[in-house]
């Protein structure tokens, strides 16, 4: 098993997201820590790929939304 993990403050950085909001994802996509390091929680990249592809869903959602709202004026 050879699985990349990463802390939420390195993920916060790569992702250029907020750490709130990467916990949010994780929350949202089930993800527990696998390994717990000095107090320090590590995910896999598998977890934050797939939180950031649902704040993606989400984001494209909102931008239908809008432009249908748009439409309708």
């Amino acid at each position: 098993m050879n699985e990349d993990l990463m802390s939420l403050g390195y993920a916060a950085a790569t992702f250029q997201q907020s750490p709130k909001i990467l916990t949010c994802l994780l929350r949202m996509v089930g993800a527990t820590p696998a390994l717990t390091l000095n107090g320090i929680a590590y995910y896999t990249s598998e977890n934050f790929m797939a939180g950031m592809k649902r704040l993606a869903q989400h984001e494209i959602e909102m931008a239908a939304s809008a432009a249908k709202e748009t439409e309708n004026v």
